[in-house]
């Protein structure tokens, strides 16, 4: 599968606690007990999945208009890195799973 026609969803039974300062947030996820320290791209990625819009596409669209970023392609890899780091700490997984 392509990566950039995934889409993405949070965790079953996730409702976070989430928050942001200028240059970071803080996520707590009440189901694990667990903190979680975000970057702001993280946080931005993780909004819009609890948005409901978990398209790779629309949240690369959507940080591009956050974010002042030399390309789409360089977001576009932020987008793929948070992601991974969001499933890595179990608050989002992929809808295809």
């Amino acid at each position: 599968m392509e990566f950039t026609k995934s889409k993405w969803v949070l965790c079953r039974g996730r409702s976070l606690l989430q928050r942001t300062w200028d240059e970071e947030a803080v996520v707590y996820d009440p189901f694990s007990g667990s903190t979680h320290l975000l970057d702001p791209v993280a946080a931005a990625v993780l909004h819009t999945l609890s948005a409901g819009d978990g398209s790779v596409t629309s949240i690369t669209q959507s940080l591009l208009a956050e974010f002042e970023a030399d390309s789409e392609e360089d977001v576009l890899a932020s987008v793929h890195a948070s992601l991974a780091k969001l499933q890595d700490i179990g608050l989002a997984r992929s809808a295809e799973e």
